[in-house]
């Protein structure tokens, strides 16, 4: 199923499945105890602590108290050169659906890009390359179904891929991740209305 842009200009959300009935969204622990129990990766790009960072997971416990995120259902790639805006949606504990948007305003013409998660798939890597210290060249996604242990990688995004007309160029420092359990949010920075870091909140083992 693909996602579909909102009659809202330069604005866009991924037309998801609901949630089985049978799908569990009890969480075992309080908020602050999940929160207190994830990991984060390093910030890949932009590491300027000037610059006011975001973390979708405790984002999302602060804002919505009683309530954590269950899964990511999707994430969305905005990019061009280099990659420079990610849209994440989660499912939420309570049941509901929330997305969160780096930067949070869209005022580029970008490729998007759009990848959807099942009920039983986990974003079990990330790998990529920065450029210059603070651009996201490029980024792609490793995928793991829970159920069969079977991954699937997803991109990569940004590095010209959104410019027919330049090459391919494989330049800047090379990172990738793989935590010891799913990363169930998205960490980093943004500047000028521009993404310029990226950050991984993981769970700390797959049990």
């Amino acid at each position: 199923m693909q996602p579909v842009p909102t009659n809202d200009s330069n604005q866009w959300i991924f037309d998801l499945r609901e949630a089985a009935p049978q799908e569990s969204l009890t969480a075992l622990k309080s908020p602050e105890e999940w929160l207190a129990g994830l990991g984060q990766s390093r910030t890949y790009g932009l590491t300027d602590t000037t610059v006011a960072d975001f973390n979708d997971a405790a984002d999302i416990v602060k804002e919505k108290p009683g309530v954590q995120i269950s899964r990511i259902m999707g994430i969305a790639v905005g990019h061009y050169a280099s990659v420079l805006r990610m849209r994440a949606t989660y499912r939420l504990s309570d049941g509901s659906k929330l997305i969160k948007s780096h930067p949070e305003e869209d005022n580029y013409d970008l490729s998007r890009d759009y990848i959807e998660f099942s009920q039983t798939e986990v974003l079990a890597g990330v790998s990529g390359r920065i450029l210059d210290g603070h651009r996201i060249d490029e980024i792609s996604f490793r995928i793991r179904d829970t159920l069969d242990g079977k991954e699937r990688v997803v991109g990569p995004f940004g590095n010209n891929k959104g410019v027919s007309w330049m090459p391919y160029i494989v330049d800047g420092m090379e990172f990738e991740f793989s935590p010891p359990g799913p990363i169930i949010a998205l960490g980093g920075r943004c500047r000028k209305k521009r993404l310029r870091g990226i950050s991984f909140v993981h769970y700390q083992t797959y049990e």
